[in-house]
């Protein structure tokens, strides 16, 4: 079924398989400050991917504050890879939480922050990469970054 994406403009229609997503929302932390908004925006972020963009909610894995330990996340994300096997399938990973940079020899390197994750001891961080070595298509929005304008947000949220 076509969706349309705003009046007087053509419709979509995607043209996937199958379509996956890894929902990460994490407002209380064991080793950070809390944040406000970081699992109510995973929740309409995931609303969205199922009410407009067609994403079937049995294929969206969701894992809030206690649930995104690093071991959980990184178990996830692999399940995502061996179950998005078709070329034309898409991955969505968001990422709604605090995150860390550091510097390499090579330049900066990105950093997600696990609900267990500890700044202090980058084991504990997920290092997070882009580029043709992943498996899988993701996209990562960091909570301060994200704005999408939608009425049913209680956040503000910023796209890049």
């Amino acid at each position: 079924m076509p969706l349309a994406i705003s009046p007087g403009m053509i419709n979509y229609q995607p043209h996937y398989t199958n379509s996956w997503a890894l929902i990460i929302g994490i407002n209380t932390y064991q080793f950070a400050s809390p944040l406000t908004f970081a699992r109510n925006d995973a929740d309409a972020v995931a609303s969205i991917l199922v009410s407009d963009l067609g994403f079937e909610a049995s294929r969206l894995f969701l894992l809030k504050d206690s649930e995104a330990t690093k071991q959980a996340i990184l178990d996830h994300y692999l399940e995502l890879s061996s179950l998005a096997t078709n070329p034309n399938d898409r991955v969505l990973v968001f990422f709604a939480g605090h995150g860390f940079t550091t510097r390499g020899l090579r330049g900066e390197i990105g950093y997600l922050v696990p609900v267990d994750g500890d700044k202090d001891k980058l084991n504990s961080l997920i290092r997070w990469e882009w580029g043709e070595r992943n498996k899988v298509a993701a996209a990562f929005f960091l909570h301060r970054r994200v704005k999408l304008l939608r009425k049913t947000f209680e956040s503000p949220m910023s796209i890049f």
